[in-house]
């Protein structure tokens, strides 16, 4: 004698279970990759081929007030367009950095790794331009 009773219902015991998917879902289109991002987004700023016959008149550049101005020197005022908060463990440069080029902070890796890249490939003229490999 045991406790075991029969289904109640046919079960299918062959074959994947079926699910309804969205469209989306199994489309094979994949996400564009981050250069294709870096290639659309200078593509729309870049200056369109087709010159107009109306010259416009420049606009001017509406500057916002930025926070914490006055603890930089006065020559680097005009170069400061945003102040980002960012975590303060050892790595806040790059992760600034990395804020203010839309990559997010968690990207700072990447951002040490390509300026390293740039000082070793460079590290002559950059000891020209600072007077020493020091």
């Amino acid at each position: 004698m045991t406790s075991m009773v029969a289904p109640s219902h046919k079960v299918k015991t062959k074959g994947a279970q079926k699910t309804k998917f969205v469209r989306q879902e199994r489309s094979t289109k994949r996400d564009p990759s981050y250069f294709e991002h870096v290639d659309t987004f200078h593509s729309r700023t870049e200056p369109s081929s087709q010159k107009s016959q109306v010259k416009s008149k420049p606009k001017e550049v509406v500057r916002r007030p930025v926070p914490m101005l006055n603890q930089f020197h006065l020559i680097c005022h005009p170069y400061i367009v945003d102040v980002v908060d960012v975590v303060a463990d050892g790595h806040c440069g790059y992760r600034c950095i990395a804020a203010l080029l839309g990559l997010g902070e968690e990207a700072w890796p990447v951002i040490r790794h390509d300026l390293y890249q740039e000082l070793t490939q460079w590290h002559d003229e950059y000891a020209k331009l600072v007077g020493s490999y020091d």
